[in-house]
């Protein structure tokens, strides 16, 4: 379905919504709405591409013990790539 992120997760009952891009690729605004929407529900979102990835790992477990909220995951990954 168009705009829903390409990894979707469930850790220790958190949602996570995953939308990857590669290169200087960027996602639609239909993407960013949804991405948000999971957010405003509670849910955890990033967008992650190579400069990022090496970070999941870490942010993932941050989410996993609750120690980032569900805006910081979506906002962090957004800017220049840097979770």
């Amino acid at each position: 379905v168009s705009g829903v992120p390409d990894i979707l997760v469930l850790l220790n009952g958190k949602f996570i919504g995953i939308e990857c891009k590669a290169g200087r690729g960027e996602p639609t605004l239909l993407q960013i709405r949804n991405l948000k929407q999971i957010v405003a529900s509670g849910g955890y979102s990033m967008i992650i591409n190579e400069t990022n990835l090496p970070q999941l790992e870490e942010v993932l477990c941050k989410i996993r013990d609750s120690q980032i909220p569900p805006s910081m995951a979506l906002i962090a990954s957004m800017r220049s790539g840097v979770l």
